[in-house]
Order: C-alpha cells, then sequence, then structure tokens
C-alpha cells in the first residue's frame, strides 16, 4: 500500500506503507492500496453548496495536494475512489476522468455540508 500525503506546507510527500500519518487528517482519498491524505492546510476552499436542489460540498485543494490528486486520479481511471473526512466514509465512486484538485460531494441536507466544510477547513477539528 503506498501513501500519499500532502501537507500543510509547500511541499507534499509520499510516504511508505506503514509511515506515521500527519497529525490532525481532516479528509482520505483511498484508491485501490494507495490513500492520499489530507490536513486542513490542504484544502484551499471548501463550502457548503446548493445546486440543482441538492445540497453539497464543494472543494478545492492547495497546489501541491491538488496535482497528488490529479496525478491519483488520472492513474486511476476506470477504478473505485472513496473519500473520507473525519473518518466518515461519504462517497465511492468510479473515476472517470483526472480530476484536477477540485470537487463536489452531494448529501441529503445543507447541515451535513456545513458540517464537513467546517471540518475539512479546520474551523472544527475532527476529534
Amino acid at each position: 500500500m503506498l501513501l500519499l500525503a500532502a501537507g500543510p506546507v509547500a511541499s507534499a510527500e509520499i510516504l511508505e506503507a506503514g509511515s506515521t500519518r500527519p497529525d490532525k487528517v481532516v479528509a482520505e482519498f483511498r484508491v485501490g492500496g494507495t490513500r492520499l491524505v489530507l490536513v486542513a492546510g490542504d484544502i484551499a476552499e471548501a463550502a457548503p453548496s446548493f445546486g440543482q436542489n441538492t445540497p453539497g460540498l464543494d472543494f478545492r485543494l492547495a497546489p501541491d495536494a491538488g496535482r497528488l490528486f490529479a496525478d491519483l486520479t488520472e492513474g486511476a481511471i476506470g477504478q473505485e475512489m472513496s473519500l473520507d473526512i473525519c473518518g466518515d466514509t461519504l462517497v465511492t465512486a468510479t473515476i472517470r476522468e483526472r480530476l484536477d484538485g477540485a470537487g463536489h460531494v452531494a448529501f441529503e441536507s445543507l447541515g451535513e455540508a456545513v458540517f464537513y466544510a467546517t471540518r475539512l477547513t479546520g474551523e472544527i477539528t475532527c476529534d
């Protein structure tokens, strides 16, 4: 298993399996045995949204994390990817194309979107 870690500083690291995860992990993208682990500093923007009559969460990753995310998705087209925020698996979907460091997650309520947006940005901790 490979662990990709993007940190709150300007340089991202690739960690071997079994390496210590960064402190304060807020999100994790999983594809097969590869995990992209993010801390709040890796999230450039996260905000609740309401589009097409569906509440959701729009997010944009910081540049280093966005590049890792784009590389991860480009190499995994056709595979399933899961997104965990604060340890909760929110969605599992098939990657159809390279994703350039931004995305949208649909929710049943706007309250859920607000709950997870505040955790991604670090306003409220995952504890």
